[in-house]
Formats: C-alpha cells, structure tokens, sequence
C-alpha cells in the first residue's frame, strides 16, 4: 500500500487567473494591505495572502518547533482577519480597519522578519467568489444558517485554497468551531493524497476529528475528486459525525464526475438553485449541504 507523502513535490505552474499579468508574492499583497482603504478590496486581499501563505507552509520542508509554533499563530491570525473581514463583506456592517490593519502590520513585520516573504514562482491568484459569484455566496451564507441551526459543529475542515472564503462564512454561523486547513487538488501534480500544513501532527488532526461533530467546505463541488479524497482521509479518524458543502454544489444524483461521490454522500440537507449570477454557467448548481456520516 502506497504511503502518504511527508512533503510533496508541487507543480505551481496551474494559474487559476487566465489572464493574470504575473505572480504575487505574500510581501507584495500584505504592503498593499497596509495601504487599502475599501474594506472589500481589503478582504480580497488578505485572502490572497492567506492562500500563498498557505500555500509557503505546504512547499516548505519541515523544520523546528519553534517555527512550526510561529507559523500556526501567523495563519491563525490570517483567519482572523478573514474572518472578520469576508463575514462583514456580506452582513454589511461597520468594521474598525485601523485594528485590522495594526493586526496586518504585526504579521507582516513577523513574517519579514522570518523572511517568508516570496512564494514558488508561477502561483496566480483567483478572483474570490464573492468577486464572481456573490448571490451564491450571499445564498450560501443564509442558507448555512438555515440548515446549520441547531447542529453543533466542532470542527470546519476547509479545502484550500478554494474552500478558505466559504468557510469563513460557515465559521461566522458556527463561531465555536475550530478551522482546519487541508490541501488537495486534482489539478496539481503532487496532490495524490490529502495533506495538512506541516504543524499538524497526525495526533493533531486525530484529536480535531475523532468524535468530533465536522464539516467539510469547498468551493465548488463539481467533479466532486477533492471532496471525496478529503473525506475519505476525516473518515479514516471516525468523527461522529460528518458533513459536507459547497456554494456550489448539486444532487448527487446527477453527479457525473467521481464515481464514489454517491456513496460517500448519502443524504442532502438543503440545495438552493435557483439563484443566478450574471454570465453564470452553473445553472444547475448551487449552495448546498450534505450529510456523509450520521450516527
């Protein structure tokens, strides 16, 4: 039986953006950061930087204790701001930027310091989906509160990057939840196996999902080859429960992508489609949340 890569070897010569002049670097995107004044664009950029900082931890070889501990409390302090930032983007309500931006300028100072501030040349970044698709999120936010009411959910596992902003969004109706990233894509060569950044411990993700109530975020639910593979690995460390979702998703039934999607996801809580955005393609999808493993 194949064993799961420590470090994977990434290709970063995908580009999400077609048409993107160039790649960014996290430096470059957190100084423009400290200058924005629009909260939106404001939002869109700390995603960004959130994605590629990410993304450093992934490509990165592993290293000290010490540096695994700073790296955590950086990307945890990069959710927060997301958080705080993409929730408030759809709820519309007044936000402080000075606190935030002191919250960007202490990150940014540490993390030039540690001098994590370039990325694997060839790394795009894509428009957030609030930027292309925002009456499904905005859907997909409502309809989280609708169907999640009432159902604890202790642990969000979002798949990066494309989950990250959804998730958030789950997060703002699940505030107690813990976030945790991983990473897979069928896009990427190096991406056989779902991966954790390095300062998750195996023990660590266990003690995040073994008889935890979890909930599994992507963006898109298409193929459904990311879902699947990512549910498989929190299946393997038996939650109690499981779910899943997507701003865009749809019934498993008319699924024609992975084989297993079917069989992994057996129940479907609440689909809503019928919202469209301008120039959408998705017109048989939409925000929807699945039940993958129920007591």
């Amino acid at each position: 039986m194949a064993q799961e890569p420590e470090t994977p070897n990434y290709d970063y010569s995908y580009s999400y953006k077609r048409n993107a002049p160039k790649p960014s670097t996290l430096e470059k995107i957190l100084q423009e950061a400290l200058k924005e004044k629009s909260r939106s664009k404001l939002a869109d950029q700390m995603l960004d930087a959130t994605q590629l900082y990410f993304d450093s931890l992934i490509y990165s070889k592993k290293t000290s204790d010490a540096v695994k501990s700073t790296e955590k409390r950086a990307l945890e302090t990069l959710l927060s701001i997301n958080e705080k930032l993409v929730s408030t983007d759809l709820n519309e309500t007044h936000t402080d930027l000075r606190n935030i931006k002191q919250e960007i300028k202490d990150i940014y100072d540490e993390l030039k310091n540690r001098k994590i501030t370039e990325i694997p040349s060839g790394r795009y970044l894509d428009e957030t989906l609030v930027e292309q698709k925002p009456t499904f999120m905005k859907a997909f936010y409502k309809l989280a509160e609708e169907t999640l009411k009432g159902v604890k959910i202790d642990t969000i596992v979002y798949i990066a990057s494309g989950g990250l902003e959804a998730s958030l969004l789950v997060k703002k109706v699940k505030p107690n939840a813990e976030l945790v990233p991983i990473r897979y894509s069928h896009y990427k060569r190096g991406d056989e196996y779902p991966i954790t950044p390095r300062y998750i411990s195996k023990s660590d993700f266990d003690t995040k999902i073994r008889g935890k109530n979890v909930i599994v975020i992507d963006d898109d639910i298409d193929s459904a080859e990311s879902m699947v593979k990512v549910l498989k690995k929190v299946l393997k460390f038996n939650p109690a429960k499981l779910y899943c979702g997507a701003p865009l998703g749809k019934e498993p039934e008319d699924y024609d992508g992975h084989p297993e999607f079917k069989k992994y996801v057996k129940t479907i809580i609440s689909i809503r489609i019928e919202e469209k955005d301008s120039g959408s393609n998705s017109e048989d999808r939409g925000p929807s949340f699945y039940i993958a493993k129920e007591k």
